[in-house]
């Protein structure tokens, strides 16, 4: 959104007996421009302004419809998005738009679903800010800082970061970059071929085995308990095993699994699209684990209830770190 312009209209409301009500319309154009910049410019324009504000505009993202509903301005968007709050007559409209706006910029990132997005998105999830893209782009392991340039703008849209005038991060908002990111990747969905299992002997005999293999790593709720802090329960019991390997069909046949439907299984074993998560595992109680972020991201994406145990391990960590916070 431009973050510069005055007032640039006004409506009239005319209600029963006459009653007459009136916006002043503020126009504003969609940018990458941190939602509090924004907001910080909208209520400076409120206060000059004699009437209650309405901006139009052609996108609003979800923090900056919060901001602009807690300071009482009104707001519309081309996606559908429509608060409009007027005392006098009494009026209150509501609407839902989409959950993101259609790119104006050909050459951004606006999926996330690839490889060196997932390098990008885990390491900013682990990462204290502020961080430019050159470094960031060497954290990730990524080649080119320019794949990291055209991921921003989305993340920026999204509320999830904010830069300053250099173009460095200066703010990470982890679920909400969480919650982008789970839009288009999915743990079923965002990797190679996903295989159901079943253990006939039961799960421990299977992770037992896992400590002595190589290219394989823990993700799903085994994984986000590993990462719960010593002596927490668990709000999610862990019955099904989530993986990740070279070769799932090869693993199954070394840990003596057997092909079975979904609705079946107890082990979910995933080829990844990004080998870097099965090159280096983290390893805890001997099991090995894919990062923590990676972890987060398919517990909120796993069939049943697994995204609950997601929620308890961001509570955790927000104790630590307010970024985390909702």
């Amino acid at each position: 959104m431009v973050v510069d312009g005055a007032v640039d209209a006004t409506i009239t409301l005319r209600g029963p007996r006459e009653v007459v009500g009136v916006l002043d319309v503020v126009v504003k154009r969609w940018t990458t421009a941190p939602s509090s910049a924004v907001i910080g410019v909208l209520a400076g324009e409120q206060r000059r302004a004699t009437n209650p504000l309405l901006l139009m505009t052609d996108y609003t993202n979800g923090p900056l419809r919060r901001a602009c509903e807690e300071l009482g301005i009104s707001y519309v968007d081309e996606s559908g998005w429509v608060f409009l709050k007027v005392d006098d007559p009494p009026i209150l409209v509501r609407t839902e738009g989409a959950e993101r706006s259609q790119p104006r910029v050909n050459n951004e990132v606006t999926r996330l679903n690839g490889v060196a997005v997932g390098r990008v998105l885990r390491t900013l999830l682990e990462t204290q800010p502020p961080i430019g893209v050159r470094e960031l782009a060497e954290r990730a392991s990524v080649k080119s800082p320019g794949s990291v340039s055209k991921l921003l703008p989305t993340l920026v849209a999204a509320g999830a970061v904010e830069r300053d005038q250099h173009g460095r991060i200066v703010v990470i908002r982890q679920r909400a970059l969480l919650e982008r990111w789970t839009q288009d990747y999915s743990y079923l969905n965002g990797n190679g071929v996903v295989l159901d299992y079943l253990a006939p002997r039961g799960l421990p005999p299977v992770l037992a085995q896992l400590s002595s293999l190589s290219k394989v790593c823990a993700t799903g709720s085994f994984a986000g308990n590993e990462y719960l802090g010593a002596g927490t329960v668990p709000v999610v019991p862990a019955t099904r095993l989530s993986l990740y390997a070279q070769d799932p069909r090869e693993l199954a046949v070394e840990l003596g699994l057997v092909r079975v439907d979904r609705q079946s299984s107890n082990v979910i074993v995933a080829a990844p699209r990004d080998q870097q998560l099965i090159e280096s595992p983290r390893h805890r109680n001997h099991l090995p684990l894919a990062p923590l972020p990676q972890v987060l991201a398919d517990l909120l994406t796993l069939p049943g209830r697994e995204s609950l145990l997601a929620d308890q391990l961001m509570d955790q960590l927000a104790q630590s770190d307010p970024a985390w916070s909702a």
